[in-house]
């Protein structure tokens, strides 16, 4: 700091002090730091001119070991400090002094800049999974915003008949993106976001679901007979357990949906002694597609005599 400024300095605090014992002291007006691109913008609130107007300001920034300052003894309102690094945290000090019995007010505020409006995300790529309802999307992050920027991604999913979602992510690379319809064409745009700066939409990348895997199919259907109910049990093959979502059962001119919970047993209940039940159970898929018919036939226990008695064991057929 030069002689000059040192005395400017001196002499507003000399001033400021007297001045505070004869008259109502005017305020030194506060002040905002606002982020613009690669810079903060140092904005004083002033109400007013004749008494408020700054006359003298230092601007100290800092970030780490690395510091810069800006003086002047100029009538500003704002001050540009340009050239700074987007989306690093700076510590800001604002000494102000002021035309009104040169007060003087130092304070401390933070800031970070912006970078540039991202551009296009690159390399959006849609793969179409074997379940027929999941597909994986990729992309890269724009080139010219500095990985210190942590971007957001906006994803629209759109198909014919009006369906749109929108997803939104915090990291780009693959994301899975699940619950779409087998054999459709859906279509994909994406944006990079930071704050408030909205990137430019992506190409549109068009891609079709497959038609999907048939679920394994629930073999050696059993009925137990119970009171007036009977618990159905069976089997399923090792691998492929993953790609049932669900199981349908049909008995009685009526169907059922029974939830896949990993279990291998349902409870009926509510049947007709003397009844002779026949049942069949398919596993489906979450693309809705279903695995072979496993049926089995049977009674529940009964304390009257009925006029036949049967068994049966499960079995899958076509």
């Amino acid at each position: 700091m030069s002689t000059r400024e040192l005395l400017v300095l001196s002499f507003a605090w000399l001033l400021g002090f007297i001045s505070a014992t004869k008259e109502e002291a005017v305020l030194v007006p506060d002040f905002e730091i606002v982020p613009v691109e690669s810079g903060l913008l140092v904005r004083w609130f002033i109400d007013d001119y004749e008494t408020q107007s700054v006359m003298y300001y230092q601007i100290e920034i800092q970030d780490g070991q690395w510091t810069r300052t800006i003086q002047a003894t100029e009538n500003v309102s704002s001050v540009l400090i340009d050239n700074l690094e987007p989306c690093h945290f700076y510590t800001v000090s604002v000494t102000t002094v002021i035309i009104w019995n040169f007060q003087m007010k130092i304070a401390w505020k933070c800031g970070t800049p912006l970078p540039k409006i991202p551009s296009k995300v690159r390399d959006l790529l849609v793969t179409s999974l074997s379940s027929g309802t999941d597909q994986i999307v990729s992309w890269r992050r724009p080139t010219e915003v500095p990985p210190e920027c942590h971007l957001h991604y906006g994803l629209i999913i759109r198909r014919a008949g009006g369906y749109e979602r929108h997803l939104g992510f915090d990291t780009d690379g693959q994301h899975l993106i699940r619950n779409l319809e087998p054999q459709t064409t859906y279509y994909f745009k994406i944006q990079a976001i930071y704050g408030e700066l909205h990137g430019e939409t992506s190409d549109m990348v068009e891609q079709p679901t497959t038609a999907g895997e048939a679920p394994v199919s629930p073999y050696d259907l059993r009925f137990i007979p119970l009171e007036s109910s009977g618990n159905l049990t069976w089997r399923l093959p090792v691998k492929g357990i993953e790609r049932i979502q669900k199981y349908r059962l049909i008995f009685d001119g009526a169907a059922y949906e029974i939830p896949n919970e990993g279990q291998t047993n349902f409870l009926v209940e509510d049947l007709a002694e003397c009844s002779w039940y026949c049942m069949q159970l398919t596993a489906v898929a979450s693309n809705h597609v279903e695995s072979k018919k496993a049926l089995v036939c049977g009674t529940p226990l009964t304390t009257r005599v009925c006029p036949y008695q049967r068994t049966a064991k499960g079995l899958v057929v076509d």
